[in-house]
């Protein structure tokens, strides 16, 4: 089965996953150093090889063949974790949605005020001639 965290769809916000103390039991060090080794790996970008390093390198530049340093790899892998903050248009997309919601209410409200006058002109103006 797949971890829930390695699946992650952008529409959809991640609930926080509480702190890393209710993750572990405090009397387990061992667990709590490898989960510790771990993501310093992963943030280090250690837990690559470089034949995984070089090919996700090519893939996100279009000079695959000119060299990187170290920084550049780095800004490269939180240019992508970030990626999806600066792409999250949720709370945007919902405030349009609120606004052409009032917009549209307030036009058919106007619309049945005008629609409502025009009948009570019609019947005044009828009724009118007759008398």
């Amino acid at each position: 089965m797949k971890d829930s965290e390695s699946t992650h769809y952008p529409c959809v916000k991640r609930k926080p996953s509480g702190s890393l103390c209710s993750t572990f039991n405090t009397e387990d060090v061992n667990e709590v150093k490898l989960f510790v080794q771990g993501k310093v790996l992963k943030l280090l970008n250690l837990d690559r090889n470089d034949l995984e390093m070089k090919w996700k390198l090519q893939k996100l530049t279009k000079y695959g063949k000119s060299k990187r340093d170290q920084v550049d790899i780095i800004l490269i892998q939180e240019l992508q974790e970030e990626n999806n903050q600066w792409v999250e248009y949720e709370t945007d997309e919902f405030t349009v949605k609120m606004k052409l919601t009032e917009e549209i209410f307030n036009l058919l409200i106007y619309d049945t005020i005008d629609t409502l006058n025009r009948i009570s002109q019609k019947r005044s103006q009828d009724q009118s001639p007759n008398k």
